[in-house]
């Protein structure tokens, strides 16, 4: 089949704390520390197979470009990989996952040939502190598709049947085609779920909601947002394109922060007269590069306010907890999408939220290497893969290939 493979030199850093289980099995907790000079391939590789009998093989129609699988191809100045996440390499990336299921193991019973599903990526253990409290987005011993098992950008892929979530409520509703690409951004959409229902607790209907980084996740926030009730919901964001998308999901106001840079207050006093100057209830930071940002959020704390960061820090960032104190506000964050797929593609079935429409570029799987490097301009909210399109050639914008 074909697939797109990531492959890196196994190279140490000088003084890095691996543990012996890392080295022992040539892999790193954090990829800065041993991986170098990665980069991607396109070519053939074998077919998955079942091997349990809850496997399903599923034939995969969607596979979405995260911005972190960018990142797994980027270097520093040494060569090592910038993605401080888990890696075992070399393998298929990809862990936004559509298809429909071609194969079933002898054990699996609420799956069938043919079914549309969209992939769970995180693979809690079940035993560790953190599953046997109930908090598998946790575990302390989790695989990943497309991070420490082989992903989605391939042909076909294999997974426990636990793993994959029925579309068919979808593709009831509004066909098949409609129900891959609503499993493409099931993943980045079941992160912002949990982290602002369930890890924050969410939101009273009638509050004021602030959403920077308009990319798969933070504009799945804005459609949730919209969804649960929020009187007033203002974007942020520094592309135009993911801006537009912000105010087509329900954002009341969608604000290019480039244009805030040379004011010292500039994104705190655009929060409080959004707000009426009562402060913002409910923040989300989905970012990832949000160094500048606490500083203005805690200027803008409405009493009681909520802050969820779900992107992922490059760098320590200032936090005055005198300013939580003083508005009695909560801070916090996740990572995990376990507990968002099905609520997600219930609200699509119900026709509540369609985050289908921020796909901006599709690319035929044999063009997956171009699709990388459109994906890494961040321009387009989201770029899929379409491993079985024909004929081939990439569309960016959003049409049909």
């Amino acid at each position: 089949m074909l697939a797109i493979t990531l492959s890196a030199d196994w190279e140490p850093r000088e003084g890095a704390l691996l543990t012996s289980d890392e080295l022992a099995g040539r892999f790193a907790g954090d990829a800065r520390q041993a991986w170098r000079n990665p980069h991607f391939e396109l070519g053939q590789r074998p077919m998955p197979r079942i091997t349990a009998p809850d496997d399903v093989i599923v034939k995969v129609h969607r596979a979405g470009i995260a911005r972190s699988n960018c990142k797994m191809g980027d270097s520093d100045a040494e060569g090592y990989v910038l993605l401080p996440y888990m890696m075992r390499l070399p393998l298929i990336p990809g862990h936004e996952i559509a298809g429909e299921i071609v194969e079933t193991g002898p054990a699996v019973r609420h799956l069938q040939v043919g079914d549309p599903v969209a992939v769970q990526a995180l693979q809690p253990c079940g035993s560790c502190r953190a599953c046997l409290l109930g908090r598998p987005n946790q575990c302390l011993d989790t695989g990943f598709s497309g991070l420490t098992s082989d992903g989605g950008m391939a042909q076909y892929f294999v997974t426990a049947a636990r793993f994959a979530h029925s579309l068919v409520p979808v593709a009831e509703r509004a066909g098949f085609d409609r129900a891959m690409d609503v499993g493409a951004v099931c993943e980045p959409a079941a992160m912002a779920y949990v982290g602002m229902f369930r890890q924050t607790g969410g939101f009273l209907p009638g509050e004021t909601v602030a959403v920077f980084g308009c990319g798969p996740i933070g504009l799945s926030c804005v459609s949730l947002a919209r969804c649960a009730g929020a009187a007033k919901i203002i974007a942020f964001d520094r592309t135009p394109k993911r801006l537009r998308h912000a105010l087509a999901l329900g954002a009341d106001m969608a604000v290019d922060i480039r244009e805030l840079a040379d004011h010292e207050n500039g994104i705190s006093d655009v929060l409080l007269n959004f707000s009426g100057g009562v402060g913002i209830d409910f923040f989300v930071e989905a970012t990832g590069d949000a160094r500048g940002l606490f500083p203005q959020f805690e200027k803008a704390l409405a009493i009681g306010a909520k802050v969820v960061s779900l992107g992922v820090e490059r760098k320590p960032m200032p936090i005055s907890l005198f300013a939580y104190q003083g508005a009695g506000a909560w801070l916090t964050g996740t990572m995990g999408h376990i507990g968002g797929f099905e609520p997600l593609i219930a609200l699509h079935a119900s026709a509540r939220i369609d985050l289908s429409a921020i796909i901006d570029a599709r690319f035929d799987l044999s063009e997956g290497l171009q699709a990388l490097r459109v994906a890494s301009r961040f321009e387009e909210a989201k770029v899929v893969l379409l491993p079985h399109a024909e004929p081939a050639g990439g569309t960016v914008s959003g049409g049909a290939v």
